[in-house]
């Protein structure tokens, strides 16, 4: 492992983005309330769920403990300027499988006996900000290269260096079904990637949100 750069917090930007998904689907675990879903299957499923859940992320389980001392460790490497491209990458595709059981909660919730909708905003809420900033780097990781080469890049925008802003503003504007940035998709990995984005946007915003609606006007 080689040094790299000079030492600066900014190194650790990546991490802290990655971080940022990791608290808050600890907390969407957290506040998975199993106690405002009336007996039946779906509230069986949701308990596997949850509890698989929790021994990925909660700090009493012991891969939640090596996850937040792998964090500890990439976040210190970068400060001081060593690369953690394999960490990061490695902490991505673990987070990745807790957003896939994030998802897969959300739709059982929808099909599940609920006495009160706020468990499933409280859940939305908890679950947007980790489908906003998931898929900005998984844009962000797919046109990674040592010098961000226009040419070569699977996602083009209007200027030569995109920035991290643009990744975060090509998620959301998926998210909200507006091109909030000017960008073009240039391989098949990017358009499945928004096209996933896409379908869980649509799951999330669409499907989610009209369920709460029609629970609270009951």
């Amino acid at each position: 492992m080689l040094k790299k750069q000079k030492p600066s917090i900014f190194n650790a930007l990546e991490s802290f983005v990655l971080l940022s998904t990791f608290i808050f689907t600890e907390q969407f675990d957290r506040n998975l309330d199993l106690d405002g879903v009336a007996p039946s299957l779906q509230r069986n499923i949701l308990e596997v769920l949850h509890e698989f859940l929790a021994s990925m992320t909660e700090p009493n389980h012991a891969l939640g403990i090596a996850l937040i001392a792998i964090f500890i460790v990439s976040i210190t490497l970068a400060i001081i300027g060593y690369e953690t491209r394999k960490i990061n990458d490695i902490l991505a595709a673990y987070l990745s499988l807790a957003w896939l059981v994030e998802l897969l909660t959300m739709n059982v919730l929808l099909l599940s006996p609920l006495k009160h909708p706020t468990l499933l905003l409280i859940e939305l809420l908890l679950f947007i900000p980790v489908v906003i900033t998931a898929f900005s780097w998984w844009y962000w990781r797919i046109n990674y290269s040592g010098n961000h080469n226009k040419e070569t890049a699977a996602i083009t925008f209007s200027h030569d260096k995109p920035l991290p802003v643009d990744y975060l503003m090509l998620s959301i504007g998926v998210l909200i079904k507006n091109n909030v940035t000017s960008h073009s998709l240039r391989t098949k990995t990017a358009k499945f990637t928004a096209l996933a984005n896409s379908i869980v946007a649509l799951d999330v915003l669409g499907l989610t949100l009209s369920r709460a609606v029609s629970l609270a006007i009951r």
